[in-house]
């Protein structure tokens, strides 16, 4: 199960700045993060595991500002991921995926907390 984190300890683990930049401005967030925690939880459902919801972080993101960031949900155990532009759209260029442009992965608790869903 997973557990509560607070806003302090997800900035320690994947750094202030963006921490900032997922937070989004308001009506922005509200429509990005509805969508991506109902994408979340179906995938949850149908790999039957946890999952965790990685972010790009190039541009925007990065500098703390709000931005539209492609992400990546991907299973616990790391068998199964898909990826989506910000839009919602699969985004098929897998390989394109820098290790070093995405951050670790968030539970969904962690979103949750985030976004001010809890």
């Amino acid at each position: 199960m997973e557990s509560d984190v607070t806003i302090n300890e997800l900035s320690i683990f994947h750094g202030y700045q963006v921490i900032k930049g997922l937070q989004q401005t308001k009506d922005l967030a509200e429509k990005f993060s509805v969508r991506i925690l109902q994408e979340a939880q179906r995938y949850a459902q149908q790999w039957n595991q946890d999952i965790y919801i990685r972010f790009g972080i190039t541009g925007d993101i990065r500098l703390g500002k709000s931005g539209k960031p492609n992400y990546q949900i991907e299973s616990k155990d790391g068998k199964q991921k898909e990826n989506f532009h910000f839009n919602g759209s699969f985004f098929s260029k897998t390989d394109e995926f820098d290790k070093n442009n995405i951050t670790e992965g968030f539970s969904i608790s962690e979103l949750l907390e985030l976004w001010h869903l809890k």
